[in-house]
């Protein structure tokens, strides 16, 4: 449980950072697209 909540706050600042790096393009937005899908799916089935 505590370990699934760390992952969870872990993978959400992941995603944030993944949007600002998008808006600046440092990342294409597709692979942006495709990191958030992942990490929100690990976040969903944990």
């Amino acid at each position: 449980e505590t370990m699934n909540r760390a992952v969870i706050t872990l993978l959400k600042s992941f995603i944030k950072e993944v949007e600002n790096y998008a808006k600046k393009g440092w990342v294409a937005k597709q692979a942006s697209e495709l990191l958030i899908n992942d990490a929100s799916y690990i976040i969903e089935h944990l």
